[in-house]
């Protein structure tokens, strides 16, 4: 990606031909860790590497890596991601290769469907996936570092709805059907360019990257939370995210916290239902000693996010929650202070 994104000339020295070609395998191909066996998609893309870095497609190790590839099915049998990458350079299509659309990140979170159903290592790689499909671009690549020779059949989709030697109805059926007509949908709106909603998309798309790019955070937050281990995932999460926080274990030891800081506390997180002291309670003692106080209340009850003791400069988040949903409402929550 960084030879992508270099100057035609600098595409060579971004890519360290001798760590690629150290790990070629005696066979020819690469494979995805230690004593594994030859990976088409990692031989594909090593192989490409190496060519883009000006390596001769007639060196041994190189003719090695094609007769390798194409034992393993050559770029027809290669993922999906590995055919985008491809497309950057113009050795695949782009109308050939899965919708991945930026309206998904528009898809609310109690839809079947949507971007929160999935692990955030995938999200992290299907967000920014779908902000190169909407713009799609391609770079010529240096003369003669072209992959024709290694498609074995066509390089189109495939066009069949029902997979094969599949009973026509049984569950394989109906989502493979289900899924290549979607595929088909999407791509075939994309290439008639009715996108109505792709600005609005992209400008949602791109939010975590901007959020990610502010300066972190510097606030100090005390945190009320009696269940140890949850406490500890918090405390991560915020410290993290650079705020300073101030572990307590229920409502009276949060209180006695605050009691002995002689420092500002910009924010409270605390638990609704605690032993002894609970979070109304703590949030009302403290909020009367600094009524600029911002309290964020977490709890597994959704019903306590329309208390009547939820005021001004309160807000509600319910368990369980994620990552990036507990720094979201925190810092809309200490925003929200910053701009009254």
């Amino acid at each position: 990606m960084r030879g992508y994104l270099a100057r035609d000339e600098a595409i060579p020295g971004f890519i360290r031909m001798p760590v690629v070609r150290e790990e070629q395998l005696p066979e020819g191909g690469w494979s995805l860790y230690p004593g594994g066996r030859p990976n088409v998609n990692l031989t594909v893309k090593a192989y490409y590497a190496m060519r883009l870095a000006g390596l001769a497609k007639t060196d041994p190790s190189l003719r090695k890596a094609e007769e390798m590839a194409r034992q393993l099915g050559g770029i027809e049998a290669t993922n999906s991601f590995t055919r985008i990458y491809l497309c950057l350079f113009g050795q695949y299509d782009w109308r050939d290769v899965p919708a991945i659309p930026p309206e998904i990140v528009l898809l609310p979170s109690f839809a079947y469907i949507n971007i929160y159903e999935v692990s955030s290592w995938s999200r992290a790689i299907l967000v920014p996936l779908s902000i190169i499909y909407a713009f799609q671009p391609v770079r010529k690549p240096p003369a003669g570092a072209h992959l024709r020779r290694w498609f074995r059949g066509t390089r189109s989709r495939p066009r069949g709805f029902v997979p094969p030697n599949a009973p026509l109805y049984s569950w394989k059926t109906l989502f493979h059907t289900a899924f290549h007509t979607a595929d088909w949908t999407l791509s075939a709106l994309e290439q008639k360019k009715w996108t109505p909603l792709r600005g609005k998309a992209l400008e949602t798309a791109e939010l975590p990257a901007r959020d990610v790019a502010r300066p972190r955070s510097s606030a100090t937050v005390l945190l009320a939370e009696d269940d140890p281990d949850l406490r500890s995932v918090i405390c991560r999460i915020l410290r993290d995210a650079g705020y300073a926080v101030l572990e307590a274990s229920d409502g009276d030891a949060a209180a006695r916290i605050a009691a002995e800081r002689s420092g500002r506390i910009d924010a409270l997180v605390t638990d609704v239902r605690m032993p002894h002291m609970n979070g109304w309670e703590l949030g009302r003692i403290l909020r009367s000693r600094d009524p600029a106080l911002r309290v964020l209340y977490i709890s597994g009850y959704p019903e306590d996010g329309t208390s009547r003791h939820l005021e001004r400069g309160d807000a509600f988040l319910p368990k369980p929650f994620s990552v990036d949903g507990l720094r979201a409402r925190l810092r809309s929550l200490l925003d929200s202070n910053s701009m009254a």
